[in-house]
């Protein structure tokens, strides 16, 4: 299953073999997996693709800069996730507390309102614990391919343009969202 990218790419290269232009061979990655599949693999492909164009410095300074806010979306979409998930088994226990009458109904009411508020609570936390872990294991990729190519340059003494990515970086605002749950 192609991409819309690889379509389109696959489209130029045969409407170009069309006018003459013999560029169209079996060597292109067309046919091959998904370059997305593995997104570790793509993650330091487009890495040391960033820092062959001199645009790697730049790159992670955007990255550091539009961290935070990123984080805080991802906070902000998991718990709007876990609340749509839940939100009738919520409202479905606040109207069978509203209809008990008796006290000893209502002591158990609470009970199983206090069980399905763990429930959902144990679910958010899940969820963005994952998504978070998820995020933290992509710029660990990214803090050991720049850590590669700076050893490279240092063993290669070219010195220009080597970004500083620094991991503590992605964990404050980390930090900081779980701190304010």
């Amino acid at each position: 299953m192609r991409t819309p990218h690889a379509r389109y790419l696959h489209s130029v290269l045969i409407s170009l073999t069309n006018v003459g232009l013999d560029i169209l061979d079996e060597t292109l990655p067309f046919n091959g997996p998904h370059p997305e599949s593995n997104s570790f693999s793509y993650i330091t492909q487009i890495v040391f693709a960033l820092h062959s164009l001199s645009h790697l410095h730049r790159a992670m300074d955007t990255v550091t800069q539009r961290l935070p806010l990123e984080v805080y979306q991802l906070v902000d979409k998991t718990i709007t996730e876990v609340q749509g998930r839940h939100t009738l088994e919520i409202l479905g226990d606040l109207s069978t507390t509203k209809t008990k009458g008796a006290a000893s109904d209502r002591i158990f009411d609470n009970n199983v309102q206090s069980q399905t508020n763990s429930e959902v609570l144990t679910d958010l936390l899940w969820t963005l614990y994952s998504k978070l872990a998820a995020v933290l294991s992509g710029h660990r990729v990214v803090h050991d391919c720049v850590l590669a190519i700076t050893k490279d340059s240092n063993r290669n003494e070219h010195f220009t343009d080597m970004p500083e990515f620094n991991y503590i970086e992605v964990w404050k605002p980390i930090q900081s969202e779980v701190c304010i749950l």
